[in-house]
């Protein structure tokens, strides 16, 4: 009897421990392991200042102890945003009036007022929409100091009078979005010789290596400063200025709810000015993204400088 009863005693606590692990592996499913916590992955493209905002993220996030790693995407909200709203990505950079016209499918331009529409829409999308009120990005276009000069440009008006005699080259989503390309053709009557699509880090060397006339500009793009570029003025004022977003997937930010924190803590420091000069650092090769990051977060007292 008492053999008997040692192997029911072992049978029970084979029993519990099957029931432990399915418990445990039930959990994971929900909050992400037992002991292990998800890594937080952080989208980054080839565009500079998208890169120093995904190291800022993710040295603070890990300043507060959620394990955070960046991983590399090609740039566009269609690349991002999909991988965001099924969380294979948890964090990403997007524009209010990308946002507004590309994945809500509105067909008005943006307004900061809008902003709360905005979030409760991605909300409904299991997204967190955490703005970055200093960060904006605005359109326009650029030329070579010569071609300024050899045809008198100053403003976008200016340009919309010689642009049949010129080659414009930009990223493919330039031309795509409707605050982009297509806002400044319709509403300058520009019509160019030709278009050549060219990839976000080459606008710079195609206009100076004389592949084209004229590329697009925007105002966090440190590659248009470091080439010495003349940015044309949007004198009819039709340019739409975006701000920058910090989208947050709920699985993550259910699992770090500090995860606002760090983006609001990014949005307190960081501004648009400091960010295209941050970026023409970057092409320098003056410092790496990893480098400024730390630097920055050390000089707001956001994380301790190493010994």
């Amino acid at each position: 009897m008492k053999g008997h009863g040692k192997k029911g005693s072992v049978k029970r606590k084979k029993t519990w421990r099957i029931f432990g692990l399915v418990a445990c592996m039930s959990m994971s499913m929900v909050f992400g392991g037992c002991t292990k916590k998800d890594v937080v992955r952080v989208a980054v493209s080839e565009e500079q200042h998208v890169q120093i905002f995904a190291e800022l993220f993710c040295q603070l996030a890990k300043e507060k102890d959620i394990p955070c790693e960046t991983r590399k995407t090609q740039s566009g909200i269609a690349n991002i945003h999909p991988a965001l709203e099924n969380d294979s990505l948890q964090v990403g950079l997007e524009y209010t009036q990308t946002a507004w016209s590309n994945i809500l499918q509105k067909h008005t331009t943006y307004h900061p007022n809008d902003l709360t529409e905005l979030q409760r829409e991605y909300q409904k999308r299991n997204l967190y929409w955490c703005n970055l009120p200093r960060v904006e990005d605005a359109y326009s276009l650029a030329v070579s100091q010569e071609t300024a000069k050899k045809y008198d440009l100053q403003t976008l008006s200016d340009l919309a009078k010689v642009s049949e005699a010129l080659v414009i080259g930009a990223p493919t989503l330039f031309f795509e979005e409707a605050d982009a390309y297509p806002l400044i053709k319709e509403s300058y009557g520009m019509s160019f010789k030709t278009t050549v699509n060219i990839s976000e880090q080459d606008v710079a060397s195609n206009i100076l290596g004389q592949k084209v006339d004229v590329v697009s500009a925007h105002s966090l793009d440190g590659g248009i400063r470091a080439a010495d570029l003349v940015v044309l003025e949007d004198d009819l004022n039709v340019g739409v200025v975006a701000t920058v977003g910090v989208v947050i997937s709920k699985p993550a930010m259910m699992a770090h709810p500090q995860l606002n924190v760090v983006a609001q803590e990014i949005g307190r420091i960081l501004t648009s000015e400091q960010l295209a000069d941050l970026s023409q650092d970057v092409l320098n090769g003056v410092s790496t993204p990893e480098e400024i990051a730390r630097q920055l977060l050390i000089e707001n007292d956001l994380i301790e400088p190493k010994n």
